[in-house]
């Protein structure tokens, strides 16, 4: 973060979350681990006072992300005012797979973290959910 906030580029920058579906290498221990790391994360860039790099949550997607880590996450999203980046389903099998995962949603913006500002990856446009 120190280094794009030298260079001036306007940024935002993440700590990646997921608790499953992911390699172990990669998965966080469990939700509440993975959000205490999150208040972490967001606390130190804001005892850095930057004025070009914010944070930003960063659940990869639906799929590797519990929904308990999920309510987690809109926790911090709601303490800090964040915007939130993540992927959507990119293909059917995944529309089919976050079906099965989340059957209560009718969209992503269902999702409790989901709300508010929403940069989408492979969109390369903002979306706003209610």
């Amino acid at each position: 973060m120190d280094l794009l906030e030298a260079s001036g580029i306007v940024s935002y920058v993440g700590k990646v979350n997921m608790d499953r579906d992911a390699p172990e290498s990669l998965r966080e221990p469990s939700a509440d681990a993975s959000a205490f790391d999150t208040f972490g994360f967001v606390n130190a860039a804001a005892r850095r006072n930057y004025q070009h790099t914010m944070p930003i949550l960063t659940p990869r997607f639906i799929p590797s992300c519990s929904n308990a880590l999920l309510n987690e996450l809109s926790e911090v999203r709601r303490t800090y005012d964040l915007p939130v980046q993540s992927h959507l389903s990119e293909n059917p099998e995944e529309v089919e797979l976050v079906k099965r995962l989340m059957p209560e949603a009718e969209f992503f913006g269902n999702s409790a973290v989901i709300c508010g500002e929403l940069l989408s990856g492979h969109q390369g446009r903002r979306v706003f959910l209610r």
